[in-house]
């Protein structure tokens, strides 16, 4: 006799959804193309919170880590207190969400999600910090991009003593800040709003942001900082202003993605037509190595602690890092395993990004036809948005910009090189480094890529209202698609 396994039917996580789809349809504005930065914010709070909810949890990617520090600002701690290992005896709260199962951590057989009794039924408890646990006497400071986390934790436990509540409350707080940010970009950008649209809501970054992560930050600031350099290379009229804030904006990428600072320097290899007067053009390294200086005390912080406090410096760094000149003398000594593992690690960055485009769900695969749809989608927008840029770049400025991408993307091998937990001195390639790294990437391909479009030319010309209404609805198809694949898949 055929034995059939039970149907299963999540109602909770198909309440959320339909009510998320509800949701899109009175609040969105599909039909208008001048609304993509209001569609972007409705698509990002309303799905990416639908995904926080259902997302198990510790769930996202180093989630349990990023979560140690938002409980530290949430309990007004600005100054890391303690190792993690430690703040599990400090905190109570801590210590609950990490004893809870998991499929992805601990290879229990369930996860917890908001089915789980025990998650339920959880309280949150104040943190003990005169414990002699509390060791980290020359603490950095905790990084600001949990800042928005910190802040729905800290509401929650006004409103409610439950930690599920909070817990959810973090991560929700998180994915609006994101959506603020991409908001924010697609309104101050005059000639390339779609793009960054389209960026913006890629399903990876909306996974990414609704569970507990600094790279919100990361997807954001680039979104906003394309905007004003797309707005510098169309409109031309670059001035010490528009500098400084572009500059001071660069410069907290050193709190998420520290290499992809070199985006501070593009102005400055941008021509003297592109500034208001010469006066701009002449002072415009000025902000520059203000933020450079402003990321530079940031990463030795503690260091400057250290010396105030008349002790040794003890980092707390989230990545293990090797002896910085051992490294470097390995890498000189042995040219031919540095070129080697250099040009390995380069062909995995396509692998990578076409993974993060593909499979947007950490730790799971659920769908290969949906991760194949979700490929075809990018490519096929990603080539009728560089057919429809109005935005010239001259080949002098995309030499420019691939070489910078080059050299982020090598500092960035070099940064994940010194992390213990995925590479040793020896291994043949750098497996550390994800796609959703090279995020800044996908923000410029249409630039980049315009003219080869056009050249082929395999598309006629384009309605850009036509093409807008387009994108906003696709893209709210596949979102929807991937959200309810994910609700099963994270049972």
């Amino acid at each position: 006799m055929i034995q059939y396994q039970e149907v299963l039917w999540p109602k909770l996580y198909m309440l959320i959804v339909i009510i998320a789809m509800i949701g899109l349809l009175i609040f969105s504005s599909l039909n208008n193309e001048k609304k993509i930065a209001w569609n972007a914010f409705v698509c990002i709070v309303i799905l990416g919170g639908a995904n926080a909810l259902i997302m198990p949890v510790r769930y996202n990617l180093d989630e349990n880590t990023h979560y140690y520090h938002v409980l530290q600002i949430a309990d007004g701690k600005f100054r890391n207190q303690s190792d993690e290992k430690n703040f599990l005896m400090i905190s109570p709260d801590f210590l609950a969400i990490t004893k809870l199962p998991s499929k992805s951590g601990y290879n229990s057989p369930i996860n917890t999600n908001l089915y789980n009794e025990e998650f339920k039924e959880l309280v949150t408890l104040p943190s003990n910090y005169n414990s002699k646990y509390a060791n980290d006497k020359n603490g950095k400071l905790n990084n600001p991009a949990y800042y928005p986390s910190a802040l729905g934790v800290f509401i929650s436990r006004k409103i409610t003593n439950s930690l599920m509540v909070s817990y959810y409350f973090g991560r929700i707080f998180n994915v609006i800040f994101y959506s603020i940010l991409v908001a924010i970009g697609i309104l101050i950008s005059k000639n390339y709003k779609l793009p960054l649209f389209f960026a913006g809501t890629i399903p990876y970054t909306l996974w990414i942001s609704a569970g507990y992560s600094y790279d919100s930050l990361y997807y954001g600031l680039v979104i906003i900082l394309i905007a004003i350099l797309s707005n510098f290379i169309s409109l031309k009229n670059i001035d010490l202003k528009k500098m400084s804030y572009y500059s001071l904006l660069c410069s907290l990428l050193v709190l998420c993605k520290a290499p992809v600072i070199l985006l501070i320097t593009i102005p400055l290899f941008l021509p003297n037509s592109f500034f208001k007067s010469r006066r701009d053009r002449l002072f415009s390294i000025v902000p520059v190595i203000i933020g450079s200086i402003i990321s530079f005390l940031w990463l030795i912080q503690g260091k400057i602690f250290s010396i105030f406090s008349n002790i040794q410096s003890n980092n707390g760094s989230s990545i293990a890092n090797t002896n910085k000149v051992d490294r470097i003398s390995y890498f000189i000594e042995h040219p031919t395993y540095t070129i080697g593992l250099l040009l390995r690690s380069i062909s995995d960055v396509f692998v990578t990004i076409q993974t993060s485009i593909s499979i947007p769900w950490p730790f799971i695969n659920p769908s290969s036809f949906v991760g194949s749809i979700n490929l075809i989608y990018f490519v096929l927008v990603i080539i009728i948005l560089s057919k429809a840029n109005t935005i010239i770049i001259t080949k002098k400025l995309k030499l420019i910009f691939l070489f910078l991408i080059s050299t982020i993307t090598f500092a960035i091998f070099y940064a994940i090189s010194g992390d213990s937990r995925v590479f040793s001195l020896g291994d043949l390639r750098i497996d550390g480094v994800q796609g959703r790294y090279h995020f800044y990437i996908i923000t410029l391909i249409p630039l980049l890529f315009s003219n080869l479009i056009n050249n082929l030319n395999i598309i006629k010309d384009i309605d850009q209202k036509k093409l807008s209404i387009f994108v906003m609805k696709a893209t709210f198809v596949i979102l929807f698609l991937n959200t309810c694949i994910g609700m099963y898949a994270y049972l």
